[in-house]
């Protein structure tokens, strides 16, 4: 019986054509910064709206920003792996 194999394997299709981590890792701040602008353009028009101080906004930004950290915290540190191993390894 022949068994055929698709090519490349699985596991290979990591090494081909894989986008630059750091061109990924740059994407994944700058959303990040896309996000918490969005969001403070939202804030700031509530703020506006209902008499809100700005450093009531300012303080539900930190969390925001914690939050925003939390939720891309596992994919950034594994970009930040996969630069060292590929880079630092030359």
């Amino acid at each position: 019986m022949t068994v055929q194999l698709s090519l490349p394997a699985g596991w290979a299709r990591r090494f081909v054509s894989s986008p630059d981590p750091r061109d990924r890792l740059d994407e994944l701040r700058q959303a990040q910064l896309d996000v918490k602008a969005a969001i403070r353009l939202e804030f700031d028009a509530m703020a506006d709206r209902f008499g809100i101080k700005t450093r009531e906004v300012d303080r539900a930004m930190e969390s925001i920003d914690d939050t925003i950290s939390d939720l891309i915290y596992e994919v950034e540190s594994d970009l930040e792996g996969e630069i060292i191993d590929r880079f630092d390894a030359d």
